[in-house]
């Protein structure tokens, strides 16, 4: 409130300043006041510069006013986007706690992150009512074969300069799996039928799974890594005496149209 009052103050002697300037530049021109210029020189010259200080002045803190509208979104833009990353700290700090108990009810200790090394499919084979995938042995190393995070299987045997995997969709493929749900991690065993399919057995029925869980390698057994992923249930049955349930899963890839995969490798070297 000071301050209005005295930008009021400033305005009505802005306009007194001008206004008498005015008046003595309008007899200067009609009558002439050459002589009595000179006696009150010392008189304009300070009304001169008041009138400019003032009008610096009064220009400065209009200016100042129009301006704080902008300021004060500013502000409030600048605050917004603290509290933003402040929720998103949060929740990246809610996952790290929700990682580290997921691997701690999987039982996996940390480990070193291993290398990849890709490897070229050359075709399928069918052996004794079994589909394998025929890769080029040169560097496989490891006898874990992914593509991405999804595992595809392992390989099996080496002969030449090619080598042949067992994928998860092999009758005889069997995976200690986990099941992210909502209420935790549940256990089961992934099982391949062949015809590029993988079901999820051995799951107590009692258990809350349902179409979209998560499926992924539990560690369990030392074949595989904790946290590969085998594929999402689709379908959930429960069979005929009511103790287990099962499961359809889509791994996401097929044999078919798998052109390079890629070995693990300081995991079995």
């Amino acid at each position: 409130m000071q301050f209005i009052f005295w930008a009021y103050h400033m305005r009505r002697q802005f306009f007194w300043l001008l206004l008498a300037a005015l008046f003595l530049n309008f007899f200067d021109r009609t009558i002439g006041l050459g002589g009595l210029k000179k006696r009150v020189h010392w008189l304009v010259i300070p009304l001169q510069k008041g009138m400019v200080a003032s009008g610096v002045k009064l220009s400065e803190n209009v200016g100042f006013l129009l301006d704080l509208p902008v300021v004060y979104r500013e502000n409030r833009r600048l605050r917004a986007e603290i509290i933003n990353y402040q929720k998103m700290e949060l929740e990246n700090e809610e996952l790290r706690r929700e990682n580290a108990s997921l691997r701690q009810q999987l039982g996996a200790a940390e480990a070193p992150t291993p290398k990849i090394a890709p490897v070229s499919v050359l075709g399928i084979l069918q052996r004794d009512n079994e589909d394998f995938l025929v890769v080029a042995a040169d560097g496989v190393r490891g006898n874990v074969l992914v593509l991405g995070k999804m595992l595809i299987g392992e390989m099996v045997s080496i002969s030449g300069d090619r080598a042949l995997v067992r994928t998860i969709y092999s009758p005889n493929s069997r995976v200690a799996a986990s099941v992210f749900t909502d209420e935790g991690v549940v256990g089961g065993l992934a099982e391949g039928k062949n015809a590029c399919e993988v079901f999820l057995t051995k799951v107590l029925a009692d258990s809350k799974i349902k179409k979209g869980d998560l499926v992924v390698t539990s560690g369990m057994g030392g074949k595989f890594p904790a946290g590969l992923i085998i594929g999402k249930i689709e379908e959930v049955s429960v069979d005929e005496e009511g103790i287990y349930q099962s499961a359809r899963l889509g791994a996401g890839w097929k044999m078919g149209e798998l052109t390079t995969i890629f070995a693990l490798r300081g995991l079995a070297d």
